[in-house]
């Protein structure tokens, strides 16, 4: 249930974000790059909220309301390294976009 949720979201948020650089070229044709990376990011973005924040949120809801054993709290299909492997890959994403941003801030260059 949890991968057919990947998939899904992962094909609608790369449709949306394909769609949205079409819009915004000029001149140029996307190229394959652009492409690469709006699915890259899509399906990053899809493997992070379906397979760790509704799984996590579900967890902490769970284990606040009834209490018990952790496993007993999680989402119904959702296994705890399944969990930490979306948070690995969540952590991994945002160093990653922290570290993009933060370059892009030292290169750009401000008007007097």
């Amino acid at each position: 249930m949890l991968l057919a949720g990947d998939i899904g979201l992962g094909l609608l948020l790369t449709i949306i974000a394909l769609i949205r650089q079409r819009q915004r070229a000029t001149k140029r044709s996307g190229d394959l790059g652009e492409a690469v990376t709006a699915i890259l990011a899509s399906f990053g973005l899809a493997v992070l909220l379906v397979e760790g924040l509704l799984p996590g949120f579900w967890l902490i809801g769970g284990y606040a309301l009834h209490g018990g054993a952790l496993e007993d709290s999680l989402l119904p299909g959702a296994s705890v390294i399944g969990l930490l492997r979306a948070l690995a890959i969540g952590l991994v994403i945002s160093i990653y976009a922290s570290v993009r941003v933060y370059l892009l801030l030292l290169s750009t260059r401000r008007k007097p």
